[in-house]
């Protein structure tokens, strides 16, 4: 999931759009983690950060990080 942080604002920011607490977001980039029902959420504030992340980077990176598991 490290690419997909790459390309998201700071985990602060990522907390306000998606109306989370910092800490929950911050838990998922140390966990290596994010749950799936963000994934559109992310795609599109990546968008707006001026970055290009797509659901199939997410799914690539999420199946990456189980691989680790």
């Amino acid at each position: 999931m490290h690419t997909v942080f790459a390309k998201l604002p700071p985990t602060a920011e990522i907390a306000a759009a998606l109306d989370l607490p910092d800490g929950t977001v911050r838990s998922w980039k140390v966990r290596d983690s994010i749950p799936a029902r963000h994934d559109i959420a992310l795609v599109a504030l990546a968008a707006e950060s001026g970055a290009k992340l797509t659901l199939a980077e997410i799914a690539a990176a999420r199946a990456k990080a189980a691989r680790r598991k």
